[in-house]
């Protein structure tokens, strides 16, 4: 139930535009009906030109019978102007990450306070916005006529609306109406002329939270209240607060009245500087010591060295914020420079690229076309137009007779064809020679012809079987190379005395200068045995034709 007190305080100091930080034992809207008068200095209680108060606050433990404060939790740092008015705060909240001693920043903000020519509080800005998940950004505040404040509007840091407080003033009280940002209720307070600050119905359904100040805008009561069905109530909870001579908080005595009666107490020390402000503040609760917290305190001579030093304060932002500027003037140079470099990298690469591309492009063409003229070639020799084909057929039919009808019964082999245009007629002569041995790796030929000339390295990678124009059941078998250049022709007869095919006859046939000449060699009698086993180990075993 102690929890559910702190957390309506809180969000009352929350809703109503209260940093904590600074205002820890009152409740702030503005220059409003409880603090008429008075300036932020008043508020905090502090005494004497005080220009910056500097607040850490720590957790606290006892140890071999000390107190010692341990982890800083918080660390405050407000400054005031010659009015005693607010006019910047930094603070920083801290988390353990990994361990104890591994600390790191999980909050930190720059107010900025801005005034009318009244000295009226009129916005709080957070310059310094980090944390993703704090809701404000920005909190603005307006005035009747009379100086009194009119309405407080709270604005997320996306600049929209978040809340509105709107003030109304009567002889006897004060109504503040919170809205939220669609226009709709959420709470209302009430101040009534004693200083009784009520809240309806925040916590829990059915409850309802009450606080009473003193004419100085301290607390000094707090309790929840718990409404029944019938309108009867029953006090819940119950808090009272305690001051010391300096005016400072002293006691907090905390009573729950729930299934189970509780009570606790929190009690805070001081120690006090010449001015009569505290230092060193800890804090107990039931008799055990929670927190530690330490202000450091930078007094001036007057009001007009706080002026001053409000100027050289100003004039060192203006000069750290030049610099920041002109390093992200740096940075930003740099960022572009890198795209730069970057982007021109990329083009770079991009046109290597592009022109990868296109080489690639161009040699798929060339080899794409001269694939495309090999089968075009090898179509047009099988399929295509009727007088290629019978130039094709025809050259062979004059091959076979002129190199095999005169030479039955023995086989000689008819090597190579190269690039045969077959719209020219071919010019045939009588065999031009013997080849006299080869070598052979694979389908790869290395021939010796019987004048000793040697065609070498000679690969054959296609074949093609093609019946004779004149014949039902004769034909021819082919081997040639990719480029057609040379080619091996196996001429095989049909054997009716044993129903197969046997290779009679072959020759050797090359074409050069103009593609008509026809260059025709015979295989001598000793090789013959090795080129019938390169053709029996080839040749399709199918009785079929390829074209």
């Amino acid at each position: 139930m102690q929890a559910k007190f702190r957390f309506t305080a809180l969000l009352i100091l929350i809703l109503t535009g209260i940093q904590p930080m600074f205002a820890q034992n009152y409740v702030y809207f503005g220059n409003n009906y409880l603090f008429s008068g008075k300036n932020d200095l008043q508020k905090e209680n502090l005494k004497g030109h005080v220009y910056r108060v500097i607040t850490s606050t720590y957790d606290a433990a006892n140890k071999f019978g000390e107190d010692v404060k341990e982890d800083r939790q918080f660390l405050n740092t407000t400054y005031f102007n010659e009015y005693g008015l607010y006019w910047k705060s930094v603070s920083y909240k801290y988390i353990t990450r990994n361990s104890a001693t591994n600390w790191g920043l999980s909050e930190s903000h720059i107010y900025k306070y801005n005034y009318n020519n009244q000295k009226q509080l009129t916005s709080i800005e957070d310059e310094f916005y980090k944390e993703p998940d704090s809701k404000y950004e920005k909190i603005t505040y307006e005035y009747l006529s009379d100086g009194k404040i009119k309405e407080q509007n709270v604005y997320n840091k996306y600049g929209s609306l978040e809340w509105k407080l709107k003030f109304q003033y009567f002889v006897d009280k004060t109504i503040v109406n919170l809205y939220r940002s669609n226009g709709s209720l959420a709470q209302t307070y009430t101040i009534d002329k004693d200083g009784i600050f009520a809240v309806g119905n925040i916590i829990l359904i059915g409850d309802r939270l009450e606080q009473r100040f003193d004419s100085s805008g301290k607390i000094l009561e707090e309790k929840t209240l718990f409404i029944r069905d019938d309108g009867t109530e029953d006090i819940s909870g119950w808090s009272k607060y305690d001051y010391n001579s300096h005016g400072n908080l002293m006691t907090i005595v905390n009573e729950v009245h729930l299934l189970v009666d509780e009570y606790s107490v929190c009690k805070y020390e001081y120690e006090y500087d010449k001015y009569g402000n505290w230092v060193i503040r800890k804090k107990y609760e039931d008799g055990h010591i929670t927190e530690w917290t330490e202000r450091g305190i930078t007094y001036a001579s007057s009001d007009k060295e706080i002026a001053q030093m409000i100027y050289s304060e100003k004039r060192r932002e203006f000069v750290r914020d030049s610099i920041a500027q002109r390093n992200q003037f740096v940075q930003d140079s740099l960022t572009i420079r890198r795209k730069f470099v970057r982007d021109s990298i990329a083009q770079r690469n991009q046109f290597i690229q592009d022109s990868l591309t296109i080489r690639r492009k161009f040699v798929r063409d060339s080899l794409d076309n001269r694939i495309k003229f090999v089968q075009d070639s090898l179509t047009q020799i099988a399929k295509a137009k009727e007088i290629r084909e019978q130039q094709f057929y025809a050259w062979l039919e004059n091959v076979t007779r002129e190199y095999v009808e005169s030479n039955r019964g023995r086989s000689a082999v008819l090597y190579s064809l190269t690039g045969e245009s077959v719209l020219l007629p071919w010019k045939l002569k009588t065999k031009d020679g013997n080849i006299t041995s080869f070598f052979k790796k694979g389908h790869t030929f290395d021939f010796i012809l019987n004048r000793k000339e040697s065609l070498a390295d000679i690969t054959f990678e296609d074949m093609v079987r093609i019946p004779l124009k004149d014949s039902d059941i004769d034909r021819i078998m082919v081997f040639f190379t990719e480029d057609k250049k040379y080619a091996l022709l196996f001429f095989e007869e049909w054997d009716h005395d044993t129903s197969r095919y046997h290779c009679k006859l072959a020759c050797l046939a090359t074409q050069s200068g103009d593609n008509t000449d026809t260059k025709v060699f015979a295989f001598s009698s000793k090789c013959q045995k090795e080129i019938m086993e390169y053709y029996n180990n080839n040749a399709p075993k199918k009785n079929q034709y390829l074209y």
